[in-house]
């Protein structure tokens, strides 16, 4: 008798546990953390028709979404670092957007993603033009790279190079403040900071080059 009870005192024990083990959560939701991310920002200017965003990861296409009054958050990423590419029709693409680490359950904000109108000849797009001379002999320099990076937002390098007369012109993004760095060999770079020019405006500079000392 006795070990007939002790036999179903251990069963009722095991089918206890078992049950409890079949009812207990898969994980607890307040210590589980989601496995994606988010990525959000602006394109500016806001009014551009027909704006997406290209999220890439290496040379593989994760995703495209559409922007709406420059406006636009990218959600169910996985943990990791993304490249994003931002294009619109009539626009010259933005793909100056590198490593934006993602983390889970978290939102990575990039800010403000900058793209400027094709130079297509059918309207005067916004400009930076100059001339580059010798400090000392006021003579043109030629060959002379010209760079220009905007500091507010995020923007793609532009690159120009003075002609034989020492002029450049380079299409450039409206309204944004700027640097503009030239370089020669054989000279000291220069670098000029520029205000935002107005749209479809253009802007002249002069660059005097200081030549390197013997």
């Amino acid at each position: 008798m006795n070990r007939f009870v002790l036999s179903l005192v251990l069963l009722i024990g095991i089918s206890l546990i078992i049950s409890c083990t079949g009812n207990e959560p898969e994980g607890n939701p307040i210590l589980m953390r989601p496995a994606a991310g988010s990525i959000r920002g602006n394109v500016s200017p806001i009014n551009v028709y027909d704006a997406e965003i290209t999220v890439l990861r290496g040379e593989e296409i994760i995703t495209v979404v559409g922007v709406q009054d420059g406006i636009f958050q990218i959600d169910h990423l996985a943990p990791g670092a993304y490249d994003l590419r931002v294009s619109a029709l009539g626009y010259v693409t933005n793909d100056a957007i590198k490593g934006v680490q993602v983390l889970p359950g978290e939102i990575s904000d990039i800010g403000r993603a900058v793209i400027y109108p094709e130079d297509t000849g059918q309207f005067i797009p916004t400009r930076l033009t100059g001339v580059v001379f010798d400090t000392s002999t006021g003579a043109a320099i030629a060959q002379a790279a010209v760079s220009v990076e905007c500091t507010e937002g995020i923007c793609g390098v532009l690159d120009g190079m003075s002609d034989q007369a020492g002029n450049f012109a380079i299409a450039i993004w409206a309204n944004l403040a700027s640097v503009v760095t030239v370089e020669k060999a054989g000279y000291h770079s220069a670098r000029i900071e520029i205000v935002g020019i107005p749209t479809g405006s253009v802007q002249s500079i002069r660059v005097a080059l200081e030549k390197i000392s013997d």
